[in-house]
């Protein structure tokens, strides 16, 4: 039968051998070893992973976007290691694109900052530049209801 798994993450695994993962669809596989992985032939069966997340010293691997080492998935995406916003592995700085967090925090010298929630970093913003900067519209303060 089939087993199906919504996510299946191998950070060090640098080999797999033939039909490892076969009769498993996957909606999100991670391959993110910084070494080289190698796959035996019919690792996987064709169209059963869509996503795969590789480490970011693969991208020269990745051809038309999707498809690596042979097999093409729906998308693929490249993981960093971020370090003060930076990656550890290929030196690229955090452009703050993939950042969900929206909530700023008062910070000690009345400035406003937001952290970056792929890199742990002060996000940039059209609002905020450099992610920190006094605020110049004030927050309305509250009116209190009458009981």
């Amino acid at each position: 039968g089939l087993t199906q798994l919504a996510s299946l993450s191998l950070p060090d695994v640098t080999y797999l051998e033939r039909n490892a993962l076969r009769d498993i669809y996957l909606e999100r596989l991670e391959l993110t070893a910084e070494g080289a992985i190698t796959l035996e032939r019919d690792v996987i069966d064709q169209g059963y992973v869509s996503d795969l997340v590789l480490c970011c010293n693969k991208a020269s691997a990745v051809t038309d976007g999707v498809t690596w080492n042979g097999y093409t998935f729906k998308s693929i995406t490249l993981k960093h290691d971020y370090v003060d916003g930076v990656c550890r592995i290929c030196s690229e700085a955090c452009d703050h694109s993939g950042n969900t967090n929206k909530t700023y925090t008062k910070d000690d010298d009345d400035t406003h900052s937001l952290q970056c929630s792929v890199c742990g970093m002060a996000a940039e913003t059209g609002e905020h530049t450099g992610g920190k900067a006094t605020c110049e519209t004030k927050a309305p303060v509250p009116v209190e209801e009458e009981p």
